[in-house]
């Protein structure tokens, strides 16, 4: 039956791995008549976002098995269980059921968002008819619908793995690339992180802010922004300060100009930095003069231009001060070299290049992982044929139980009652899409003992049951020391036979009524002339037929009573002998067990059992 089987199978394959979350129903997309999935293909679905598919399935409508001609008269899809939280399936119909008959195709929907990462397990169940002889086909088929974990990201760095179940994984990644310094911390008390693109493990449950520092690997520039010179000393005890013209030369710490405020020679024109007749304090803004890791210098001079050529020699030192070329700003004073006139006083600002700092945080979601699935049991899980054990499930909620690794389909309920033998197993989900699954239960199933028969053969019960345990009852009392394959019995009753094999179990026979006659009744006499009783049919549905031979003429009674000795029917049997041949009807009794006995002459002369169906 392959091929009535091949467009179910397709079918599933699609729905198992890509069922989620359903909002609407689909419409079939019938541009393709030829029996089919369409699109045959589809993406995994991925964390916290949205999936929605549309498979549309084209039937066929009859299909050849072995030379015959089969119609696909319903097909029906049944149930998709194991599907991740958050996620769902529709059909086109509401009743999930198709006739390939009057319907092109059909075609599922599927959507939702999960809201966890892993494998799962989809069971799908569905139902296919073929015609009246075939009759329905069931499928079942498990699939695996993989979930990828989600990855976030803000301005400064992406998260893959972001919200899931303990213990979670998280994988960070710089969005700044580059020569620069990182610091992550985790939100959870541990050490933190100067990788570029850590991974982080989050064993418990919990919020946690992430926040990541990125520093500019590079080394602050410092320049001489601007100078302000507040006072100078006399030239010499004749030049007052207001006929000084005052400008300034900058040194590196080889004594090699690296800026200088007048230059009378080459440039006597731009008198940017000279001060004509010292109008002072004077604050000057610098061309950002750059400095490095040394010591400068800084000397004033009072121009003396009157030859019109720069002379050093020839202008007036107004003193000198030094300064560290990586800061701090400050105030210095200087003195001239011959210590006339009074001091030099300036204010100089030196501007350090900032290395920015930035800091980011995003949040991490961990819930709580299920750490308590385990299995209880109610009864042996040892057991004979015809019992059971319970199991019961750590969680009463989110359960489905598994035999021999494959899902039970429907069993979702807190117990489970197992007859059969295998290894059990139950998965438990929460919420939050978290899952655990229990140790196997192995369960074991012994079979029972053949159901014992006996027969009668002049007093003696006889089976032929060998390799059991035998005990044989009277009246459903066991009976003390009879334990073989015969019973001599001697007084009436019901009586059973019960095997029991090496593992405990058991089974019995039906209890049969016999009449016990001491034997100087002339018992065997009455036997011996009475032969080849037959009860036919039996068990009966309410008519019998009773043969027997009699060997001597002979007053018969011939009567039915239940298992309480209650006689419900007599009758006179009179002068009896020779073959003798008697339909009888115990329709209008209850159905169950009686009992026929044939007595001569008012005694017990033989019984024998009748079952009412």
């Amino acid at each position: 039956m392959k091929k009535v089987y091949l467009l179910i199978i397709i079918l599933f394959v699609f729905i198992l791995k890509s069922n989620t979350n359903t909002f609407a129903q689909c419409t079939p997309n019938i541009t393709s008549t030829v029996p089919g999935l369409y699109p045959d293909s589809f993406p995994d679905a991925t964390v916290n976002q949205p999936y929605n598919v549309d498979i549309t399935f084209v039937f066929f409508k009859d299909t050849v098995v072995s030379g015959i001609k089969f119609q696909a008269l319903k097909v029906v899809v049944n149930s998709l269980n194991g599907l991740p939280i958050g996620m769902n399936w529709v059909s086109n119909k509401s009743n999930n059921q198709w006739d390939p008959q009057t319907e092109l195709a059909g075609c599922i929907n599927i959507s939702g968002t999960p809201i966890a990462p892993g494998t799962y397990h989809v069971v799908a169940s569905a139902t296919i008819t073929l015609s009246s002889i075939a009759g329905d086909q069931a499928y079942l088929d498990t699939f695996d619908l993989h979930v990828l974990p989600a990855s976030t990201s803000n301005s400064a760095f992406a998260m893959t793995n972001a919200v899931g179940c303990a213990p979670l994984s998280v994988s960070f990644t710089n969005g700044t690339p580059g020569n620069n310094i990182y610091s992550w911390s985790f939100g959870d008390n541990t050490t933190n992180s100067a990788l570029e693109n850590p991974t982080h493990d989050y064993p418990n449950a919990g919020t946690y802010v992430v926040t990541q520092s990125v520093t500019p690997n590079a080394v602050p520039e410092y320049y001489l922004t601007d100078l302000t010179i507040n006072d100078v000393p006399d030239n010499d005890l004749t030049e007052s300060k207001s006929t000084m013209d005052v400008y300034f030369i900058i040194y590196d710490s080889s004594k090699k100009i690296i800026f200088q405020g007048y230059d009378e020679k080459n440039n006597p024109s731009d008198e940017s930095y000279l001060i004509r007749d010292a109008v002072l304090p004077q604050k000057w803004t610098l061309p950002n003069i750059k400095l490095s890791a040394e010591t400068y210098t800084l000397k004033a001079w009072d121009l003396d231009d009157w030859d019109g050529t720069l002379n050093l020699d020839a202008d007036d030192e107004l003193g000198s001060i030094t300064f560290f070329g990586q800061g701090p700003s400050g105030s210095a004073t200087g003195y001239t070299s011959n210590g006339k006139g009074g001091t030099l006083n300036l204010d100089y600002t030196i501007y350090e290049t900032s290395v920015t700092t930035t800091t980011t945080t995003d949040t991490v979601v961990v819930y709580p992982a299920i750490t308590n699935a385990s299995i209880t049991t109610i009864g042996d899980t040892v057991f004979c044929n015809g019992n059971s054990v319970v199991l019961i499930s750590s969680s009463a909620t989110g359960n489905q139980w598994y035999m021999n690794n494959s899902a039970i389909i429907g069993d979702t309920a807190q117990t489970l009652t197992i007859t059969d033998a295998g290894a059990y197993h139950v998965k438990i989900t929460s919420a939050y899409g978290c899952s655990a699954e229990a140790a196997e239960v192995n369960v074991t199933v012994n079979n029972n003992p053949p159901t014992p028969n006996f027969w009668n053969e002049n007093g003696v019960l006889n089976t032929s049951l060998y390799g059991y345990s035998l005990q044989w009852y009277l009246n459903g009392t066991a009976i003390s020391g009879a334990t073989t394959t015969t019973l001599t019995y001697t007084q009436s009753g019901m009586y059973s036979l019960v095997a029991t094999s090496t593992a405990g179990c058991t089974s019995q026979s039906p209890s049969i009524y016999y009449n016990y006659i001491e034997p100087s009744s002339g018992i065997k006499d009455v036997v011996s002339n009475l032969q080849d009783l037959n009860i036919y049919p039996n068990p009966t549905n309410g008519d019998f037929t009773v043969n027997f031979n009699l060997n001597t003429k002979e007053d018969l009674e011939l009567s039915i009573e239940n298992v309480l000795g209650q006689k419900l029917m007599r009758e006179s049997l009179n002068n009896i002998q020779g073959l003798y041949s008697k339909i009888y009807s115990i329709k209008n009794l209850p159905k169950g067990i009686y009992i026929l006995s044939i007595k001569e002459n008012n005694k017990a002369c033989i019984a024998q059992r009748i079952l009412l169906q």
